[in-house]
C-alpha cells in the first residue's frame, strides 16, 4: 500500500508539473478524433466513373467549379452563364472566397504531394479548416473561462450532430471556412480587449477585424459577429466600463473589417453597409463611443457638467441615435427608419424564407424546438439553458442585491423566448398571437425591465449602480453571443 501511495503521488506530481503539455495533448487528441470522424466517409465520395472525388451536396459543386476556374485562369469569371440560365449571374455578388481558399490550398498541398487532385483537396477542406477552427475555439474559451471548460466545449463541438454534417468531408460549402474565421476573430478580439498594453491591443484588434472581413467574404452569417461585438460595445458603454483603450480596440476591429468587405466583394458597398441593420448596430456603437469620448473623456464641448445628472453611457447612445436618425433621413428619406424596424420584426419571426420559392430550400426552413430535441436531445438542451443561467448569475453576483430576482427574470426570459415555437401542433407554433407575444414579449420585456432597473438604481441607489462597473465584461460578451445564437438556432 505504501508503494502504491508513492506511485500515486509520483503520477499526480508528474501531471501537475507537466499540466500545460497534458492539456495540449488532450486537445490534440480531440482535434485528431474530430478530423478522423469527418473523413470516415471519404470512400463513399469516390466517383466510380471519373475515379476522382466528388462533393456530397449541391452548392459545393458551384464552389468546386469556381475553384477549377481559379486554378486554370487565376480568377473566377465575372458573369456565370450556368447560373440563372439564360440570364447568368454576377459572381461578385456571391461569397466565392471559399473557392479561392480551396484553389490555393490545392496549390499549396500539391507542392508537397503532386498526387493530390483539386477534387480531393476540395472534399477534405472542411475537416482541415474545422480542425484549425477548433484550436482557436479552445483558445477562446480557455481565455474566457479555463482549460477544463475549453476542453469539454471543444469535445462537444467535435461530436455534436448538427455541426458535424456541415464540416464533414465533401460538404465543401461556406460554413466550415466561415466558422474557422469566426473563432479566430472572436479569440483575437477577446485577447485584444483583455490586453494591458495599448499597442498589442490595437494590433490584435486589427487582426480580429481582418479575420472578420474574411468571414464576411465567406458567409453572410458574419452578421452575428457584427451584432455580438456591436451590442457588446453598447453594453459596455451603458455599464460605464468604456475607456479610450477599449474604444481604440473596437475601432481597430471595425475599420479593417469594413475595408476588406467593401473592397473585395460586390455584396458589400458603402450604401449597403450604411443601410443594413446589423452593420448599423456596429456603426451606432462606434458613434456612441466617439460621443462619449468627446463629451466625457475630453469634455471638448464643455457638456460634461451639464449632463452629469444623466448616465453617461445612455446619453452617448441617445446622442448617437439622434445623429444616425438625421443622417438616415437625409440619405434615404423619412420612411427608412420605420421600414427598417418593420424588416427587423419580420426577420425575428421569419428569419429565413418569406416566399414560397425561398421556403422550398431546406436550410430556409425555420425549425421548431421539437426539431432541436430530435437532433440534440432534451438533456443537452436543458444543460445549455441552465448553463447560461449559471453564467448570468456569475455575472451579476457582484451586485449582491437583487441577484436572485434578476437571475429568475433571465431564466423566465429564456424559457419564454426558446419554447415560444415548440411544435406546429401546439399553441406555441411561432404563428399564433400567443406564440409571437411570448417570443417578442419575453425579449423586449427582459430588456425593458433591465433598463428600468438601470435607471432606478442610477437615481435611487448609487451604491448598487456603481457596482455595475465591477461585473465581468467578457462574460457579458458570452451571454450576448449566446442569446444571438439562440435567435440564429
Amino acid at each position: 500500500m505504501e508503494e502504491l501511495s508513492k506511485r500515486k503521488e509520483s503520477i499526480i506530481s508528474y501531471f501537475n508539473t507537466n499540466k500545460r503539455w497534458m492539456i495540449y495533448i488532450v486537445l490534440l487528441f480531440i482535434v485528431l478524433f474530430g478530423y478522423n470522424l469527418r473523413i470516415n466517409n471519404l470512400d463513399l465520395l469516390n466517383d466510380v466513373v471519373t475515379g476522382d472525388y466528388t462533393p456530397l451536396a449541391l452548392d459545393p459543386y458551384s464552389f468546386l467549379r469556381y475553384a477549377e476556374q481559379i486554378v486554370e485562369t487565376g480568377e473566377v469569371v465575372s458573369h456565370d452563364t450556368m447560373r440563372y440560365f439564360p440570364l447568368g449571374y454576377d459572381t461578385s455578388m456571391e461569397n466565392i472566397f471559399v473557392s479561392y481558399f480551396i484553389a490555393y490550398m490545392f496549390k499549396f498541398l500539391s507542392f508537397f504531394n503532386s498526387s493530390f487532385t483539386l477534387n480531393y483537396v476540395d472534399v477534405i477542406y472542411p475537416p482541415i479548416v474545422f480542425s484549425i477552427g477548433l484550436i482557436f475555439f479552445f483558445l477562446l474559451l480557455r481565455k474566457v473561462f479555463d482549460y477544463r471548460v475549453a476542453l469539454l466545449s471543444s469535445f462537444l463541438l467535435t461530436v455534436i450532430p448538427t455541426f458535424l454534417y456541415r464540416t464533414m468531408a465533401g460538404f465543401s460549402d461556406k460554413e466550415a471556412l466561415a466558422t474557422m474565421f469566426m473563432f479566430i476573430a472572436l479569440y483575437l478580439f477577446v485577447v485584444a480587449w483583455k490586453s494591458s498594453k495599448l499597442k498589442n491591443a490595437i494590433i490584435l484588434g486589427l487582426l480580429s477585424g481582418v479575420f472578420t472581413g474574411l468571414m464576411a467574404l465567406s458567409w453572410g452569417g458574419v452578421q452575428f459577429i457584427f451584432l455580438t461585438i456591436g451590442i457588446f460595445q453598447l453594453a459596455i458603454l451603458l455599464l460605464g466600463k468604456s475607456d479610450v483603450k477599449k474604444f481604440l480596440v473596437y475601432s481597430s476591429w471595425m475599420f479593417p473589417m469594413f475595408i476588406i468587405a467593401i473592397n473585395f466583394s460586390g455584396r458589400y458597398t458603402l450604401n449597403s453597409v450604411l443601410s443594413s441593420f446589423t452593420t448599423d448596430v456596429v456603426i451606432l456603437a462606434f458613434v456612441a463611443s466617439l460621443v462619449k469620448y468627446i463629451i466625457y473623456d475630453k469634455n471638448i464641448l464643455n457638456l460634461k457638467i451639464k449632463l452629469e445628472e444623466y448616465p453617461d453611457g445612455l446619453v452617448s447612445i441617445i446622442f448617437a441615435l439622434l445623429i444616425a436618425s438625421i443622417f438616415a433621413t437625409l440619405l434615404y428619406g423619412p420612411s427608412f427608419i420605420p421600414l427598417t424596424l418593420k424588416d427587423q420584426y419580420i426577420d425575428l419571426i421569419e428569419p429565413f424564407g418569406r416566399t414560397r420559392w425561398a421556403l422550398t430550400v431546406a436550410e430556409s426552413h425555420q425549425p421548431y424546438i421539437r426539431d432541436w430535441v430530435n437532433n440534440l436531445g432534451f438533456k443537452y438542451i436543458w444543460l445549455f439553458i441552465f448553463g447560461s443561467v449559471f453564467l448570468f448569475y456569475e455575472i451579476i453576483k457582484v451586485l449582491n442585491k437583487h441577484k436572485w430576482k434578476l437571475t429568475t427574470l433571465y431564466f423566465l426570459f429564456l424559457i419564454g423566448f426558446i419554447f415560444s415555437r415548440y411544435s406546429p401542433e401546439s399553441s406555441f407554433n411561432g404563428v399564433t398571437s400567443l406564440s409571437k407575444f411570448t417570443y417578442l414579449g419575453s425579449l423586449f420585456g427582459f430588456i425593458l425591465i433591465l433598463m428600468l432597473v438601470y435607471l432606478y438604481t442610477f437615481y435611487k441607489d448609487k451604491q448598487f449602480f456603481e457596482r455595475l462597473s465591477n461585473v465581468n465584461e467578457i462574460l457579458i460578451f458570452m451571454i450576448i453571443w449566446f442569446v444571438l445564437m439562440i435567435i440564429a438556432a
